[in-house]
């Protein structure tokens, strides 16, 4: 029996109990929100028991908690990569188009293509804050804003970094504006998908964006 709880506790079966666990709660947590989201509705889809969850996460709240911190520096890591693969991809020739279309694109798919839980998470933590005061600007804007602020600056030598950070605020407002909008206008989330126009919205972003960020530059020369 000892022998049987401590196979139970290690190894690939531990790591898939505690995924399955993290799976289920997430779209559970974006479908229903934290407080209609009950821990045996977890475990039942989850095909575990309460215990597992007590083991692995200590109850909901931290549970809850790690589902959002996953699922943050999951968007965070795609936003970063996208900025480095771009600059890798183009070299010496990147522009200030080709930056701005990289992140705006990789920014935008996960809400308008289908992939609807990181918005809703938000959407759930905006009205009914469980996340640590700072966490989202520790976990994603800050590390983000620095990666596109210093390809910036090398594209743009003359933009100080106050001024690189209000052009970041302008273009991630833009964006936060098309996703809100993508929700406001839909009576599903999903409802609007195949109406959204993605390269559209971005080339219109990036062209607006680019034409602000040079005006800005100007002014600083």
């Amino acid at each position: 029996m000892e022998s049987s709880r401590g196979n139970a506790n290690s190894g690939p079966g531990k790591h898939r109990s505690r995924q399955a666990i993290l799976d289920a709660a997430k779209r559970l947590f974006a479908e229903k929100g934290f407080a209609d989201t009950s821990i045996r509705e977890i475990t039942s889809e989850a095909g575990c028991n309460l215990a597992a969850v007590n083991y692995y996460f200590h109850g909901k709240d931290k549970l809850y908690r790690e589902v959002l911190t996953q699922t943050l520096i999951a968007f965070r890591e795609k936003l970063i990569s996208s900025i480095a693969a771009e600059v890798e991809r183009t070299g010496r020739h990147t522009t200030l188009e080709s930056l701005l279309r990289a992140f705006a694109q990789a920014f935008l798919v996960p809400f308008v293509t289908g992939q609807q839980q990181l918005l809703k998470l938000l959407i759930h933590e905006m009205t009914n804050r469980r996340l640590p005061q700072g966490m989202l600007f520790k976990e994603v804007i800050e590390p983000v804003e620095t990666t596109l602020i210093k390809v910036l600056k090398r594209l743009c030598p003359e933009i100080d970094d106050a001024c690189a950070r209000r052009c970041i605020s302008s273009v991630v407002a833009q964006l936060i504006h098309v996703v809100h909008s993508q929700r406001l206008f839909s009576d599903r989330l999903e409802r609007r998908q195949g109406d959204f126009d993605l390269p559209g919205t971005v080339a219109h972003i990036v062209c607006f964006s680019a034409a602000g960020i040079r005006a800005r530059c100007k002014e600083k020369l």
